[in-house]
């Protein structure tokens, strides 16, 4: 199996534990046999556990969707710059960047997993803002 292969059939496992979840919340059970009117469905399983046409038919569905690149567009654009901001590269007064504007960090909160959950920066005017690290708006230096 090739590389691609194997990362379209990651990507279908996690879309079918996807809509098997959602199936399951809308008030179906797995069955036998599929019945709208007893809301059962012989596809609510994990991925390995279809019958090898349904394993096909989610992968064609979701190559045909252009689902694995634009999964790894999405990644190729949080790994470059600007990078999310992590506590432990942080001190405080480090200077900071939004757009055009300057400013220093004045503090920051973390989560209990140790990343960062807001940055609050110091604007050259004196204003204060905090700012949430996902959203990858700062750039250091």
């Amino acid at each position: 199996m090739s590389a691609e292969q194997a990362a379209l059939e990651t990507v279908a496992r996690a879309a079918q534990d996807l809509w098997v979840a959602a199936q399951i919340d809308r008030g179906w059970s797995p069955g036998e046999h599929y019945d709208a009117q007893r809301q059962l469905d012989d596809t609510l399983t994990g991925f390995d556990d279809l019958d090898p046409t349904e394993r096909a038919s989610l992968c064609f569905a979701l190559k045909a969707e252009d689902i694995p690149a634009k999964l790894l567009r999405i990644v190729e654009q949080l790994r470059t710059p600007p990078r999310v901001l992590r506590a432990t590269e942080l001190k405080i007064g480090l200077p900071v960047r939004f757009g055009q504007d300057r400013g220093i960090i004045d503090d920051w909160k973390t989560l209990p997993d140790g990343r960062l959950d807001q940055v609050r920066v110091r604007w050259s005017d004196g204003a204060l803002t905090s700012h949430d690290p996902l959203a990858r708006e700062l750039r250091l230096g």
